[in-house]
This record gives structure tokens, sequence and C-alpha cells, in this order.
């Protein structure tokens, strides 16, 4: 009994070491892209506030300022998505994604600053966290780049899909209207 116990608990560590291994390579890009989510979350909720509160005229300049975010957004993650897609990656094209992405972030709170209801008055997005992400970006790439091509292609799309999910913006109609008291935690 203690013998096929000992087996039994072999293989599970065998196993869990396994499983270990082939997430190592997501694991830390996983933990590196919590603040472009929550930066694009965070804008999301100002633009789902703003739109029940809005009037037309502000509705559209609420409209131009974010479709303008969700570029630079949408562009830095594609950037993200094709590096591990395809295993090339340009840290001069990070860079300039980061920089594109900090100024639409700066010129969409400027846009809200003019046109935010009372109620959402002095909320803005974040800009701090793009250049230490920008910075992780270049570190995991030096750090994994050539363990990429050693996942599965199983392993390669669940990381591709999650990396999406994580950090594509979605277009200003996709955006669902929220209660204005929940713009902020």
């Amino acid at each position: 009994m203690n013998r096929q116990l000992l087996t039994t608990l072999t293989l599970a560590i065998v196993a869990l070491a396994a499983c270990g291994h082939r997430t190592e390579t997501a694991g830390p890009i996983n933990s590196a892209v919590a603040p472009f989510e929550q930066s694009r979350d965070e804008a999301l909720r100002l633009v789902g506030s703003a739109k029940t509160l809005l009037g037309a005229d502000d509705l559209n300049s609420l409209t131009v300022a974010y479709t303008a975010l969700e570029e630079r957004g949408n562009g830095y993650a594609s950037f993200l998505v094709s590096a591990i897609d395809d295993g090339s990656f340009s840290p001069e094209k990070n860079a300039a994604y980061a920089s594109g992405l900090v100024a639409a972030i700066k010129k969409f709170n400027t846009a809200f600053k003019a046109i935010a209801p009372s109620d959402l008055q002095g909320m803005t997005v974040d800009t701090a966290w793009v250049a230490p992400f920008s910075a992780s970006v270049n570190d995991y790439w030096n750090r994994y780049h050539t363990a990429l091509p050693g996942l599965s292609e199983q392993g390669k799309l669940d990381l591709i899909k999650q990396l999406k999910t994580r950090t594509v913006w979605p277009n200003y109609e996709d955006v669902a209207t929220v209660e204005a008291v929940a713009a902020r935690p």
C-alpha cells in the first residue's frame, strides 16, 4: 500500500512540475499585463458612466476621445500579441506604442475633463504605469523569447487568447453604460 501511495505521489509531483514548467513563460506576462488591463477598465468605467449623463455634443466629443484611445490601446495590444504569435519583437516599436498610448491617454483625459459631468469631475485614466509596463515587456522578451517556440500550439493559443482578453479595448458602441457612482471603486 505504501509503495502504491509513493508511486502515485511521485507521478502527481512530476505532473505538477510539468504543468508548472509550461506556464512558466505565461506567468510573468500575465501578472505584468495587470496595469494595462486596469487602465483600460478605468477608461471603460468613465466612458460608461459618462454615456448616461452627457448631452449629444459632449457625447460626440467623448466618442472621438475614446476612439483615439481605443486605437492606440489596441495598436499596443496587437503588437504584444504579434510578438508572441510570430516570435518577433522590436524594443523601438514597443517604446513607440507605449509613447503613443501615453499621448492618447493624456488627450483622452484632457477631453474628458472638458466634458465630464459633475459626478465625474477630476477622474482620469492613469499614465504612470505605461513606462514600467513597457520596460517589463522588454524584460519579458529578453528572458523568455527563446521559450516561446517551445510552447505547445495550444499553450501559445491560450496565452494569446488571455492576452487579448486582458488588453483589447472594445469599440465605443460596445462600452456598456454604468451608474456614475461605479466610475471609481
